[in-house]
């Protein structure tokens, strides 16, 4: 708040958008980034949902292994999580509204979209997990606010004009969340497989023990842990949520010139 007055041409801020961008002026804070011709926004939850883009993740894979087989499809993986926590993640967008926050938290809401074990030969599993608590709680909250079930399905349409769709929800969820409790949950293991399936292949195509072991020493000291080259690798430009924030840098720009 006492930003605002010194923002100006010489002086922009750039913010993770949090709810903020999704809550449309509910909040003193979302009112001024939304307002603002001076702030600068991600739209996404934050920056670890660029991070976490589903169209890059399988090339992050690949650096991290030197392994391009496909093992898991990662994009539909992260799209059907979406899809999941949707109509539980328009609820929580519907309590920060409306101010509720002890009755059904951001935390309270991640606790229900979180993923346990992930199987790499089975990851629906966990989906379907998942699954059970989210449609569990949901008839709580409807059980709760029977009349909030109207609002519920205009608010559907409200977000979707923002962006918010119920295949790419995962943007728009707590960042942390989504970097440590679904994203890393899903390509550890995958990484994992793939390494093995590397050293296997090396194993099998060495013609003896010494070329084996410096051939895998080689391959060991090339690798990158994965959340590693998930901060570094820059797929997410391709990300429509990406690109309404290089459209606002665009237009910015060219005001100023």
């Amino acid at each position: 708040n006492q930003l605002g007055p010194r923002l100006g041409q010489n002086m922009v801020a750039c913010v993770d958008s949090d709810y903020d961008y999704l809550l449309q002026g509910a909040t003193s804070t979302s009112r001024q980034i939304s307002n603002s011709r001076y702030v600068f926004q991600t739209y996404a939850y934050a920056i670890e949902n660029f991070q976490c883009y589903a169209g890059s993740l399988h090339e992050a894979c690949v650096l991290a292994t030197m392994n391009d087989h496909p093992l898991v499809d990662l994009v539909g993986f992260m799209t059907l999580y979406s899809q999941i926590a949707y109509p539980l993640f328009v609820w929580s967008i519907w309590y920060y509204r409306k101010r509720i926050l002890n009755e059904f938290s951001i935390m309270d809401f991640c606790s229900f979209v979180r993923l346990d074990h992930v199987s790499v030969r089975h990851p629906e599993e966990c989906l379907m997990a998942m699954d059970k608590r989210v449609k569990h709680k949901l008839r709580d909250l409807e059980h709760r606010h029977p009349e909030a079930l109207e609002e519920i399905e205009a608010m559907k349409a409200e977000l979707e004009k923002l962006g918010v769709t119920p295949d790419n929800t995962y943007m728009f969820i707590q960042g942390h969340h989504i970097m440590e409790s679904v994203t890393m949950k899903i390509l550890t293991p995958v990484c994992n497989a793939l390494r093995r399936e590397r050293e296997e292949e090396i194993k099998r195509l060495a013609e003896h023990h010494v070329q084996f072991r410096n051939e895998l020493t080689c391959y060991e000291r090339s690798l990158l842990p994965v959340d590693v080259v998930l901060k570094k690798q820059d797929g997410f430009k391709d990300s429509p949520v990406y690109k309404k924030l290089e459209k606002d840098i665009r237009e910015f720009l060219k005001r100023i010139r």
